[in-house]
């Protein structure tokens, strides 16, 4: 017999948690529909599944009207964690790994994350400022002589992405690390204003750079940004896929047939920097939402600063970090139907991971999106109407993730089931 009153309970928790569902009903009787057919948890979320997989294919075989595939690699991954017993994952992979090579993306493909590099590397400073390694709100100057032109300007202004700082010169056009950071090293602050922000590459490579001096300072050892984030981050977390400088060739979402990173920054620091360079996949993102939903790895305090803006209207907050906004995705990449407490990392490749850290809601959207070089064809590095099509794979994939998370609660709290559930598929195409 299904109890109503639990079905409603768990859809207007989600409203009151800021969920704003624009197909309330069609949620609610599609959740009592799959709740009536009687099977056990597990089938239920593999016939969802089956739905997500035919979008996915969908999205895969998109083209432009250039002829061109919008995307021609995916990794598409939900985790729906312990409400009462048992987690759900649900990984699914598709296409090629690059589109100059006919190998196709498999559970274990990593991906160029770019600009979601930078939640690492705020992650990293708020666990270093809890340790006891780092305060957030010194002055850079003090700790960091080489950034003289940031002037009175804290790590929390740089993470907060306050006022407007640029370089004399473009690192871009540097030949190599050295030119590279003596052009970083000529940051100066061209905006004060507190109540302005400016998105921007710059703050986390300062903060990159900061914290690799102060570490090696406290530890007694010169260490590098990616030894540092290994040791208080990835390690602790679990995230055994992540990382700079792959060793294995099983990398896609960067445009290149070689493990670099498609940001020229970062190629230009040897693939390690602040702000883009890290590969990842689905499998490690859960287990970073895990750490996230479970309280494990950061405070109260920081784990509020992940979903802050730091004025109003922002659609952007700390590091860039893209939240809630009424006009959905027209504005953000957080979906309207997770709760205030949500963010979304976008990187300039494509990819995003979305956290609600209130319902528990973890989604990421890794693709192989990367074309280089210009034409009409051709926008910001991806094919035309890539973002279109993206938008409405999003769409239509957290209204399943939305059925799934009612589905699976309601199954914990009513049916008690006690049971991880894990799926992991590839699409054959």
């Amino acid at each position: 017999m299904i109890n109503y009153e639990m079905i409603d309970k768990i859809l207007f928790d989600l409203v009151n948690s800021g969920s704003n569902i624009s197909y309330f009903k069609e949620l609610r009787d599609r959740s009592i529909a799959e709740i009536k057919k009687d099977i056990d948890l597990k089938e239920v979320l593999e016939s969802i599944s089956e739905e997500i997989e035919y979008l996915s294919f969908m999205f895969l075989n998109v083209k432009n009207r250039y002829d061109t595939n919008v995307i021609s690699g995916l990794m598409t991954g939900i985790y729906l964690p312990d409400y009462s017993s048992g987690s759900f994952k649900y990984v699914l992979v598709g296409g090629d790994k690059s589109r100059t090579e006919d190998d196709k993306v498999n559970l274990y493909t990593i991906f160029d994350v770019a600009s979601i590099t930078k939640l690492f590397t705020l992650l990293l400073a708020f666990k270093l400022e809890e340790l006891g390694y780092i305060d957030l709100d010194t002055k850079v100057v003090d700790i960091n002589p080489d950034f003289k032109g940031l002037e009175d300007y804290t790590l929390n202004d740089l993470i907060k992405l306050y006022g407007e700082i640029r370089t004399n010169g473009n690192i871009n056009d540097a030949k190599d690390e050295m030119e590279a950071y003596q052009i970083l090293k000529t940051l100066y602050v061209k905006n004060n204003d507190r109540s302005t922000i400016k998105y921007n590459d710059f703050g986390s490579m300062v903060i990159e750079d900061t914290i690799c001096k102060v570490i090696s300072k406290e530890l007694g050892q010169d260490l590098s940004f990616d030894q540092i984030m290994y040791l208080f981050l990835l390690k602790p977390l679990k995230l055994k896929n992540t990382g700079f400088n792959p060793a294995t060739k099983n990398v896609s979402g960067n445009g290149y047939s070689n493990q670099y990173p498609h940001d020229p920054k970062a190629r230009l620091f040897n693939g390690v920097q602040g702000h883009a360079g890290l590969f990842t996949n689905s499998s490690d993102l859960m287990y970073l939402a895990d750490g996230l939903f479970e309280r494990r790895f950061l405070n109260r305090e920081h784990m509020s600063r992940l979903t802050m803006g730091n004025i109003p209207g922002a659609v952007k907050g700390n590091m860039g970090l893209y939240l809630k906004h009424p006009d959905g995705h027209l504005m953000t990449y957080t979906p309207n139907e997770f709760s205030n407490q949500s963010f979304t990392a976008q990187g300039w490749t494509g990819s995003i991971a979305s956290f609600d850290l209130h319902n528990q809601i973890h989604n990421s959207i890794l693709v192989n999106a990367i074309i280089d070089g210009e034409g009409e064809a051709v926008i910001n590095n991806k094919p035309k109407s890539f973002l279109e099509s993206f938008d409405n794979y999003q769409i239509e994939l957290v209204k399943r993730i939305m059925l799934m998370y009612v589905v699976k609660k309601y199954y914990n709290k009513y049916c008690r089931i006690n049971e991880n559930i894990e799926l992991r598929r590839v699409l054959s195409i």
